[in-house]
């Protein structure tokens, strides 16, 4: 039985292209059928496919994969050459004309990052991943049983690959733990069940410092078996996207193969060389670059052949293997070297001549390259006044973007022939234009449409959100540091409301405090069923939780600095974006809870709700107070506020009270505080700051707690 499976169809003048992978006796190959336009007559069956585009060689993809990835990208084109039958898959012949910036989003400084398969970008964020979809500007979360994540990568099938720095791995859906001992740094799918590992492995103190040292190590896990495959000892592992391991012995000077065969990986040797190999590189096709020791000089070896040819260059040096860059070699027989100054270097590979290129206006260096599928190159500079470049074959530069105020730290092709750009902190995409095609109106003129988006769309988020009555309401917690009062929280309900727990989403601004007590209270809290997520900012969950609610939110004691005037009058802004941010999550009666430091009898009762205007906020995103809690200690036992960052707390027992606010309405231009008030829900004035104008951030509440129960399900009995 034969089946054909369209892999996708391209459209020229002249013909239409159409791609398959045929499955026949347990084998694929794929062929494109070729027809002739318009007359749509077949003209040619199932020819075979020429890929002639740059191909990234640290792409572990299957050739399908690839095809598909190519057919929807703008930078190449399909071919048909009638007298050789074949179809051929290349660089687009119309010339890019300029770079137009569609999107940027903001990330942490160097953080983990990954490009995804369709076209999304994710990062990691302590335990969090969070994924951008640059096209809709919209944000996903996933939280992840693990401790600092400090690998993730995507495999062939588009599965997350993540580890942490104490070993654990999530892989295909499945949480492995206590194999590998040590931080993890890399992860490479080998087969179905068959991952190499990449990981640091401590020294231990030395005679020179009292601190441990590290040293790179690989592992190889079986998934299925969820155990180590012993017997394998590697230096510099290079894997090939057949699943075969090439790597060295120094010692030896040997090149060796390693392919699976019985119960481990067996090696096999191809090349022995009489000097010292310092390090090996992918090539194109099958060829792998090889740096020799202590020389200028590297080899390119076709493993395939044995061919091998030398080049030398006084430039070839360990500056280039000890940098974060990757040297590239593309289809045209040119490699790619970054300099540590202004310029590139393109290296012939057939000759020993060398061309400079130099970036104009430039004063720091190439901190990055890449090579788009089209054979172009795009380099990024570091420091004040960077710049975003390309390189085409004639060796003609052209700036995408220069004079950034941050450097470039990496850049890559999406999966549409769109160019991802990585500065310190903060990810730009841009589109390429092609000569002679007429300008769309931008991408920031076409905004996404979510139908079920809850901000201002009541009545489709209904429609969206389960109606049946559950008994818990889902609740998003922000600012959490320590994760102290998710804990109290839960403690105090466990018998009463053993669900709580699942419906909980805890959340924090920074990284963990790095105290041991915090990681074991957030690894509970995890296996407990609580979802906890880093790097959240309170006044954009509307962008990260983007079409969720949650019926609940609380932020326990927001602060910015009282020493620092700039730092304190800049925060004041917090309080209202988050109420705004928080209104986009939830319908009509649903509540926001926000706890201040209210000391009795003080001025800091008034001016703790003027550097958090809560009136204000409140306010403008039409919110009415219902309640004011105590918010004690013995309310909540295990609850200790703690400074931003720390285990320490500088207001200590203070009395804090709980200002708890239910939605009327979506935000509306010109209310006023008094115009919200419900005396059947809660009597209190509103009293305006001395020497102020009418301004809401001027108000603040002044109501007693005597009336409200202090239990957070009492005063609550529809929770």
């Amino acid at each position: 039985m034969t089946i054909l499976a369209s892999l996708g169809t391209h459209y020229s003048e002249e013909y239409k292209i159409k791609f398959f992978e045929k499955i026949e006796s347990g084998s694929s190959s794929l062929g494109a059928n070729v027809y002739q336009l318009p007359e749509r007559n077949l003209i040619g069956k199932f020819l075979p496919v020429k890929d002639l585009c740059y191909e990234h060689k640290e792409s572990l993809v299957s050739l399908k994969t690839r095809i598909e990835r190519l057919l929807r990208n703008c930078l190449v084109t399909s071919l048909y050459q009638p007298e050789e039958k074949e179809v051929q898959i290349i660089p687009h012949p119309v010339p890019i004309t300029s770079w137009i910036e569609l999107q940027q989003a903001e990330l942490p400084l160097h953080s983990l990052s990954c490009i995804r398969s369709d076209g999304t970008i994710s990062y990691a964020y302590f335990n969090t991943v969070k994924t951008w979809d640059w096209r809709s500007n919209t944000w996903s979360h996933t939280s992840y049983p693990l401790r600092e994540i400090t690998a993730l990568v995507e495999d062939q099938e588009g599965h997350l690959c993540i580890g942490d720095n104490k070993g654990s791995l999530y892989l295909q859906n499945e949480l492995i733990s206590s194999i590998i001992q040590g931080k993890l740094k890399d992860i490479k799918r080998l087969s179905t069940d068959h991952y190499l590992i990449q990981f640091y492995q401590e020294l231990g103190p030395s005679d020179h410092s009292d601190y441990p040292g590290y040293i790179d190590d690989f592992k190889i896990i079986d998934l299925k078996k969820k155990q180590l495959i012993l017997g394998v000892k590697f230096n510099q592992p290079l894997v090939r996207k057949d699943g075969i391991i090439i790597d060295f012995n120094q010692e030896t000077s040997t090149l060796f193969r390693y392919v699976f065969q019985g119960e481990t990986y067996q090696s096999q040797e191809i090349l022995q060389l009489n000097q010292k190999i310092k390090a090996i590189r992918h090539a194109e096709g099958n060829t792998i670059a090889i740096w020799i020791q202590d020389t200028h000089a590297v080899i390119f070896f076709d493993i395939k052949t044995g061919v091998q040819t030398s080049i030398h260059h006084p430039r070839f040096n360990e500056d280039y293997l000890n940098s974060d860059f990757h040297t590239l070699l593309n289809q045209d027989k040119l490699t790619y070297i970054p300099r540590k100054k202004e310029h590139l270097i393109l290296y012939p590979k057939m000759n020993n001549s060398s061309t400079d290129i130099f970036l104009q206006g430039n004063k720091w260096g190439v901190r990055s390259v890449t090579v788009l599928s089209n054979g172009l190159v795009v380099c990024g500079t570091q420091s004040s006044g960077a710049g975003i470049y390309t390189v085409d074959s004639k060796k003609d530069v052209y700036i995408i973007k220069d004079q950034l105020d941050q450097s470039v730290e990496w850049c890559q092709e999406l999966a549409n022939g769109y160019l991802a750009i990585f500065l310190q902190t903060q990810i730009k995409i841009f589109r390429p234009h092609f000569k002679g095609k007429k300008e769309s109106s931008s991408f920031k003129d076409k905004p996404f449409q979510d139908q079920t988006h809850l901000l201002g769309l009541e009545m489709a988020a209904k429609l969206s959100l389960p109606q049946e009555e559950v008994i818990y309401k889902k609740k998003l917690f922000i600012g959490e540091g320590t994760f102290s009062f998710t804990e109290a929280l839960l403690d105090k309900h466990q018998k009463t409301h053993p669900g709580l727990r699942y419906v909980i989403t805890a959340t924090e601004f920074g990284y963990p405090v790095d105290d041991e007590a915090v990681y074991t209270r957030i690894d509970n809290l995890q296996k407990q069923g609580v979802s906890i997520f880093f790097g959240i900012d309170g006044t954009k969950i509307d962008q990260e939780f983007r079409g969720k609610r949650f019926q609940r939110i609380h932020w326990n004691c927001p602060f910015g600095e009282s020493a620092n005037e700039k730092v304190e009058e800049a925060f004041k802004k917090v309080i209202p974006d988050f109420f705004k941010a928080a209104s986009s999550l939830q319908l009509t009666k649903d509540r926001i809870h926000v706890t201040l430091v209210q000391p009795t009898n003080s001025d800091w009762k008034r001016i703790r709700q003027l550097q958090n205007p809560i009136v204000k906020g409140a306010t403008e995103a039409n919110y009415r107070l219902i309640r004011k809690r105590q918010f004690s200690q013995e309310r909540y036992p295990k609850y200790q506020h703690n400074n931003t960052g720390t285990t320490v707390s500088n207001i200590g027992e203070q009395p804090k009270r709980e200002f708890v606010f239910e939605k009327v309405g979506q935000p509306e231009k010109g209310l006023h505080p008094y115009m919200l008030k419900d005396p059947l829900q809660k009597e209190y004035t509103i009293n305006k700051e001395s020497n102020k104008d009418d301004s809401p951030e001027n108000y603040y509440f002044e109501c007693s707690t005597d009336e409200d129960s202090s239990d957070y399900y009492d005063s609550d009995t529809e929770f």
